[in-house]
This record gives structure tokens, C-alpha cells and sequence, in this order.
């Protein structure tokens, strides 16, 4: 997306930067994230991602969802009866982790690749604050996104290898 540089102080250095990346790497131009594309973009990727979330997708998944926040919400209570972690700590494992452990499960991402993955969604995820106006978002999305890229073009292959062997 293309950055007009508008802002003054540690913003004006996040769109900088942002606009050198996008210019040394054009993946990370051409990088669309449905939350913040226009349309026509956001109605094409919406409409890849929805089927996923339909009533009967979610349906399907209930049982595996409910285990998920089963061990969760157990994982939670252990660690806080433990007292190794506070609040914050309950709320990410039983707020954030759930989320990543459905996503991950309807994606079909191999449990021992779930951490690694999700380090990668949380350090991107970065990039899309502005207003945290620094640049380690920027840094993120340079060191990360061509890492996850390779790794989901490797899954991909993977899955099309497993059924041309399938039929």
C-alpha cells in the first residue's frame, strides 16, 4: 500500500520505514491483510475466509473447539493456582491461546508447528498497530513475513503432494 508520509516524530520514522521496506522487499509491498484492505480486496479475501466460519463449518468443529477451551481454561486455572502467572497471564491463555488453537486446528497446522506460527501472527501482528508509532512492526514484518510465507508455500505443496498420493 502505498505510505504518503504525513506525521511528525517517532510516526514520521514508523511510515519511513515502512515505505524503505516495501521498497527493498516487494512482497511486503504487495502484503494484504483482510482487516485493513479496501475493497474490491477485502470482499475477495472475506470471501476465501468465510466458508471456514459458517454455521456449519463451526458446527462441525464444536467438539474440538469445546477440548480446545477445555484444556485452556484447565491449563489457566493450573498455571494461576500455581501462581507463575497473574491476570494478564490468565487472560492471554484463555483469550489469545484459544483463538490460535482454533485457528491453527482449522487451518490443519501440525501441533509441533502451532508455537512457532504464532509467534510469527503475534510479532506481525505488530505491523498492523501504527499508532504504537516505532518500528519494530516494521523490523517484524521484514525479519518474519518471508519466513511464514515460505512455510505456508511448503505446507501447501505438502497437502497437494499428500492427495495426488491420495487418488
Amino acid at each position: 500500500f502505498p505510505v504518503t508520509i504525513i506525521a511528525e516524530g517517532s510516526g514520521a520514522e514508523y511510515l519511513k520505514r515502512v515505505k524503505e521496506s516495501q521498497q527493498r522487499n516487494p512482497v511486503i509491498g504487495s502484503w494484504k491483510a483482510m482487516l485493513r484492505a479496501d475493497n474490491p480486496d477485502h470482499d475477495r479475501l472475506k470471501k476465501f475466509a468465510m466458508p471456514h466460519f459458517s454455521s456449519a463449518s463451526v458446527s462441525k468443529m464444536a467438539n474440538t473447539i469445546k477440548d480446545i477451551v477445555d484444556n485452556r481454561v484447565r491449563r489457566a486455572a493450573t498455571i494461576s493456582l500455581m501462581g507463575s502467572t497473574g491476570y494478564v497471564g490468565l487472560v492471554h491463555e484463555v483469550t489469545v491461546q484459544i483463538a490460535q488453537d482454533t485457528i491453527c486446528t482449522m487451518i490443519d497446522i501440525p501441533d509441533g508447528d502451532r508455537d512457532r506460527l504464532c509467534e510469527w501472527s503475534n510479532a506481525l501482528s505488530m505491523a498492523l498497530e501504527p499508532l504504537q508509532a516505532n518500528t519494530t512492526g516494521v523490523d517484524n514484518v521484514e525479519e518474519f513475513l518471508p519466513q511464514v510465507i515460505e512455510y505456508l508455500v511448503r505446507q501447501l505443496g505438502d497437502r497437494v503432494e499428500r492427495r495426488r498420493g491420495v487418488s
